[in-house]
């Protein structure tokens, strides 16, 4: 996905003739029709359970970072915005090695013992070198798909008990059902960091981003639960478009 990604959110004439169902539209107008497509898309999904619903939540908010950052000028990355504020690249370890803890933190809050301190012992936390940021935009992107599809999975299929579970979070006394929101609300955070930083840097979102960053967010609301055909029909058709658009 972040191929095509790419191309859309690099677009700069969205107003070039483009061609849908034997009549002319524009450039602009494609990208609202994959707009459409993965909303309908996410409209017929059914999830399984609260939690799916809440992960699908916070896999839509990976899917506005995955859209705001693919094709991005690599040397972004580490350059610095401005005194006192991240690089990137910065920006991406911190989300990463975050996404680690707090899934570290809900399987702890998930299987320890009455004896067990609520807090999860700082011993068990990731190390810094467990979030791997290294090299282009695409390949952390990549890693930290991956890495949300663990949680993801691991997590989606908890009970209403479970989610009532307590655990600690930045000094609260908080459960399970809050830390699964807070996967999708710290992305959000640094997905707004990022953003903030590109403008640092000098480049302000296009509208064909603003479009591109629409279209995967609505991938992440229904990606793990769509039939894998839709989502294949849904990668056809936007890498036919992303020729069509770039020739």
């Amino acid at each position: 996905m972040i191929d095509y990604l790419a191309v859309f959110g690099n677009l700069s004439e969205p107003e070039r003739p483009w061609a849908w169902r034997g009549q002319e539209r524009d450039v602009r107008d494609g990208l609202y029709r994959s707009l459409e497509a993965e909303q309908a898309a996410a409209a017929a999904v059914r999830y399984p359970s609260e939690p799916a619903r809440i992960l699908a939540l916070a896999q839509a908010a990976f899917g506005d970072l995955r859209g705001l950052l693919a094709g991005i000028p690599e040397p972004l990355l580490d350059q610095d915005p401005k005194e006192g504020e991240w690089p990137l690249r910065k920006t991406l370890h911190h989300a990463l090695l975050t996404e680690l803890s707090f899934r570290g933190n809900t399987r702890y809050a998930l299987n320890r013992s009455g004896a067990d301190p609520v807090r999860m012992p700082a011993e068990m936390r990731p190390a810094e070198g467990h979030a791997d940021v290294s090299g282009r935009v695409a390949d952390i992107l990549e890693r930290f798909s991956l890495e949300r599809e663990a949680t993801d999975t691991e997590f989606e299929s908890l009970d209403p008990e479970q989610l009532l579970l307590p655990t600690v979070w930045s000094g609260y006394d908080v459960d399970v059902r809050f830390r699964l929101n807070r996967f999708g609300g710290h992305l959000a955070e640094h997905t707004i960091q990022c953003d903030k930083t590109l403008a640092w840097l000098g480049l302000a979102p296009s509208e064909a981003r603003l479009i591109t960053r629409r279209i995967s967010a609505l991938r992440g609301l229904h990606e793990r639960y769509s039939d894998p055909t839709v989502i294949d029909a849904l990668d056809r058709t936007n890498r036919e478009r992303a020729a069509e658009f770039s020739a």
